[in-house]
């Protein structure tokens, strides 16, 4: 029972305090901003972030003095950081194994990847673990 529900117990309360009203270092209470509105105070960099999923971002403003804190947090679909623009928005666009696993030998993946904000391409090879004679004696 504590492994499904304690999950759903800590994201209930981290969701609690994610959208608890914030206050400003002058005592006031930050408002935060709508998906529409919060696009003003995020660079392209961040909102590609957002349309990606990889990132999202809550923007909370101080109405009186216009003091503004930018929150990140993870999103719902996984990205890797992109070396040249340092945006979380590279992605995988293809996989293609170059080398298939044997039982005796390690197989190569290579996956080919693409930034969705510079257009940054990439590619990065894993081994393919042997295959295990034991499972391929059941099929």
């Amino acid at each position: 029972m504590l492994k499904f529900y304690f999950p759903f117990y800590i994201e209930k309360r981290l969701k609690k305090l994610r959208y608890s009203p914030r206050i400003s270092a002058e005592g006031n209470v930050m408002k935060l901003l709508s998906e529409e509105e919060e696009d003003v105070y995020l660079d392209e960099g961040m909102q590609a972030e957002e349309n990606a999923f990889s990132v999202d971002y809550d923007v909370w403003i101080d109405e009186k003095t216009k003091f503004t804190k930018i929150e990140k947090y993870n999103g719902r679909l996984h990205a890797l950081k992109c070396d040249k623009c340092n945006y979380q928005t590279l992605k995988v666009s293809k996989e293609e194994i170059t080398q298939p696993a044997t039982l005796n030998e390690e197989g190569e993946l290579i996956k080919f990847l693409s930034c969705g904000y510079c257009g940054q391409k990439s590619r990065k090879s894993h081994r393919i673990a042997k295959l295990n004679p034991k499972a391929s004696a059941t099929d």
